[in-house]
């Protein structure tokens, strides 16, 4: 393992060889990593005056679901937009703490799927479970689900910089079974309600990566067919379960008619949790977050954690309150075919934290140019909603294409970079504003796992030393 730090004003990269080296390599880091979205709008003092810690206080919880509240005037801006966009639809039907509860044909079930030799913090075996659900009907913290361990998993082949890692959490059996039927009990409601936005395919029942893919070629080639501007911009969010704040995500689970009960007992235990550091050496007698974190009088670590049983539904939901942002005002594209005349428009593709956010002409007689400033705002609009809630998009994964077409000797071809400058801007993790990457239309990039490009192009190829396709 290695680990970056700063000595004298200079980024040093060490090796971590001995198991306090390693355990203070990746405490350190997944402290930094876990508060970073302490700086999200919703973990300031006016926010958490309103909602608290855990999204549950009152009045405001309840104004906001019922879009009663009267949002002060200071707030961020884009805190209000996700605010506006958090209240329960008319008609979706709350759910009670009870109908959350096990029957014992489902806890049978569930149960005999698990090895919990593989799934959970070895020193919370299940014992005497049905007894373990009435936390989440109640809505507290046991303290025997505190611990938790962290295990430092590679990201690619080779990597040993912690900082490039992934932390993944083993909870405690008891607990994460709760959270993983709060998930699944959550989603249900919400496909009952048809909640999710479409332009959400991740986490859902029917829906693959490649649907989403499929949606992505088909809106470059309706496009194509009818001459009309477009710009799409890909971007890839940071450690996207890590970069997540409870209030504001348990905000937009209890939007789609939860009850905040489960929700506050998910988001209680992973506050108060401490952390030990699994190594080849074993695991850590020392831990990190929860009473060290409160004796200096800091804020609770944030993140949802990979290996939590609700994370991807609850990044479904917080990242569908910002879809709804977004089309609220009147961001994306719309098309009416060529063929069947339907009039159809999509804010964006969204596979988990994979996102390409799209933007039409009005009409056919605009120009590519006059699509950026749209597409520019919007994007700051996403980004702007995403750091709200603790996340950040990495510009190094993200990029844009701005795609026209111009009339040349019968027939239309595609304008190039050169005709048209233009450039989108975003905030790198840091903060710095960085200027995307921009493809020419004919560039293929590997999204969803598949290269594809606006032309309809799906084919890529290499020359080998024979001169031959690879």
């Amino acid at each position: 393992m290695c680990r970056t730090r700063e000595i004298d004003g200079v980024q040093v990269r060490e090796e971590c060889a001995s198991q306090d080296q390693m355990n203070e390599a990746a405490m350190t880091e997944n402290e930094a990593r876990f508060s970073r979205t302490l700086q999200g709008a919703f973990m300031q003092p006016e926010l958490r005056a309103m909602y608290g810690n855990l999204g549950n206080l009152e009045p405001a919880t309840t104004q906001t679901l019922k879009g009663t509240i009267d949002i002060p005037s200071t707030l961020d801006f884009y805190a209000k937009l996700m605010i506006q966009a958090m209240k329960i639809p008319e008609g979706v039907l709350m759910l009670a703490t009870k109908d959350m509860a096990w029957t014992k044909e489902e806890f049978k079930q569930s149960w005999g799927k698990q090895n919990t030799q593989t799934s959970c913090d070895s020193s919370q075996l299940p014992v005497n479970m049905m007894l373990h659900t009435i936390p989440f009907e109640m809505g507290f913290a046991p303290t025997p689900w505190e611990p938790m361990t962290d295990f430092e998993l590679l990201k690619k082949l080779g990597v040993f910089d912690v900082e490039l890692m992934r932390t993944i959490e083993l909870m405690a059996a008891q607990y994460n079974m709760n959270i993983k039927r709060l998930g699944c009990m959550a989603m249900r409601h919400t496909e009952k309600y048809n909640l999710l936005p479409k332009e959400q395919c991740r986490s859902r029942k029917q829906h693959k990566s490649i649907t989403c893919l499929m949606n992505k070629v088909f809106i470059c080639n309706i496009s194509r067919q009818l001459c009309l501007p477009l710009a799409l911009t890909s971007n890839d969010v940071v450690k996207c379960y890590d970069y997540m704040i409870h209030n504001a995500t348990s905000l937009s689970i209890q939007a789609v008619g939860i009850p905040h009960q489960p929700i506050t007992a998910m988001f209680a235990v992973l506050q108060n949790a401490k952390h030990h550091v699994l190594t080849a050496f074993g695991k850590s007698k020392q831990s990190h977050g929860s009473q060290k974190r409160q004796l200096k009088n800091e804020l609770p670590l944030m993140g949802v954690g990979q290996g939590n049983g609700a994370g991807p539904a609850a990044y479904a939901f917080l990242s569908a309150i910002l879809i709804k942002v977004l089309a609220s005002l009147g961001y994306g594209v719309m098309f009416t075919t060529t063929l069947s005349l339907i009039t159809f428009n999509t804010v964006c593709s969204m596979f988990v934290d994979d996102c390409h956010l799209w933007q039409s002409a009005t009409d056919v007689n605009e120009k590519g140019e006059d699509v950026v400033e749209t597409m520019q705002e919007a994007v700051a609009t996403w980004e702007g909603c995403l750091a709200t809630s603790g996340g950040v998009l990495s510009p190094s994964k993200s990029f844009w294409y701005l795609i026209d077409y111009k009339w040349m000797g019968g027939t239309w071809v595609y304008r190039t970079k050169e005709e048209m400058a233009a450039s989108i801007q975003v905030h790198g993790e840091q903060g710095s504003v960085q200027t995307l990457q921009r493809h020419e239309p004919t560039h293929l990039e590997k999204t969803l796992g598949m290269l594809t490009a606006p032309n309809g192009s799906m084919e890529a190829w290499e020359i080998d030393d024979a001169g031959e396709k690879i």
